[in-house]
């Protein structure tokens, strides 16, 4: 009996160290039997306790290990989202600030092109003025030409004229001469007759009187013709100027016709490019137009724009403090994490005193 009882002792002595691997059984039916069984049972439900617990503490310490690692690795990427929201709300600010000034670049663009919308329209009026005078110089100038024209066609028959006043002083030059070369014949008629005259004595007296006035009336004929041929030779001489004064108006005429001409073409000319140049101011209006048009447009886009940055920038920084917070709570449930793995692994080498 002795024996069963140091051996009980011992037992709970190895017990009392850690040691659950042992089974302090002894078979009796008496108080030291009811003893080691009890015993015995104390030592299996009081292993079954620390397999349960050092299994719990294992899956603790692994849990909280990986809900460690999972709560550094969240705070990093809050931290790191925390950081990107307020660069992203920082960039939004900047953004509506920049949008911002381009609002005010496109409303004084708006007004510029408002500014040569008039100044075009302006310009196609003058256009349209200047039009109208070169068409009206262009009519006057063709009047200009075509009086010319009259006046070339007036020349022309002067000129005709003055060459059939040439010819006709020709013929009368003619005639004189011809009219001189009866005088001398005439003279010598008379002279020969004055001759006979004085042979025949006072019988040839009347003959002779009448030759003498013959004779007369050849030398008057022969300084009329004279006079006529000096008369002719002038008129010659003024017809010639005056042939000469029409041919040079001809080609004075004819030079004014040929600028005339080219004042017109050029006067065409300019005509076809004002026309152009209309045109094309037109289509530069309506561009300006559209352009006017888009800019309200963009405008208004920039503006709407403004204000959804705006109220990003507003729900970023909103965004970016739920971050913070979030990060700070994700920091605490890391301290918690850590605080209960440090239990899990105080729990484990509470347990580890324990020999299975």
């Amino acid at each position: 009996m002795a024996n069963n009882i140091i051996n009980l002792k011992k037992s709970a002595e190895i017990i009392a160290e850690g040691d659950l691997s042992i089974s302090p059984i002894i078979d009796r039916q008496d108080e030291i039997g009811s003893l080691s069984r009890a015993l015995n049972r104390m030592v299996h439900n009081l292993h079954e306790m620390v397999v349960a617990i050092n299994n719990t503490a294992s899956r603790l310490s692994a849990s909280s290990k990986e809900l460690l690692s999972a709560s550094e690795e969240s705070s990093a990427l809050s931290q790191q989202m925390a950081e990107a929201m307020t660069s992203i709300a920082r960039g939004a600010s900047d953004q509506s600030q920049e949008i911002a000034g381009a609002s005010a670049v496109f409303q004084q663009l708006s007004q510029a092109t408002q500014q040569l919308t008039n100044a075009a329209r302006a310009m196609a009026a003058t256009a349209d003025d200047t039009e109208r005078v070169t068409k009206e110089g262009a009519l006057a100038l063709e009047k200009s030409v075509e009086q010319m024209k009259n006046i070339s066609r007036s020349t022309e028959y002067v000129s005709e004229t003055i060459n059939k006043l040439t010819i006709s002083s020709k013929k009368i030059n003619d005639i004189s001469g011809v009219i001189s070369g009866i005088a001398e014949q005439t003279n010598l008629l008379a002279l020969n007759a004055a001759i006979e005259a004085a042979r025949a004595g006072d019988a040839g007296r009347g003959f002779a009187v009448v030759a003498e006035e013959v004779k007369k009336l050849a030398e008057q004929s022969r300084q009329a013709t004279k006079q006529i041929a000096a008369l002719v030779n002038d008129n010659h001489a003024h017809i010639e100027k005056a042939n000469q004064a029409i041919k040079d108006g001809e080609k004075d005429v004819q030079v004014g016709i040929d600028v005339a001409n080219a004042a017109n073409s050029a006067f065409a000319e300019v005509e076809r490019l004002t026309t152009q140049l209309i045109q094309q101011i037109q289509e530069v209006s309506a561009a300006i137009s559209q352009i006017a048009s888009g800019s309200e447009d963009l405008v208004s886009a920039v503006e709407k724009i403004n204000a959804i940055s705006q109220q990003t920038a507003s729900q970023t920084q909103t965004v970016s403090a739920g971050a913070e917070e979030q990060l700070a709570s994700i920091q605490e449930i890391s301290a918690a994490a850590g605080v209960l793995a440090s239990m899990g692994q105080n729990l484990q080498s509470h347990v580890g005193r324990f020999r299975l």
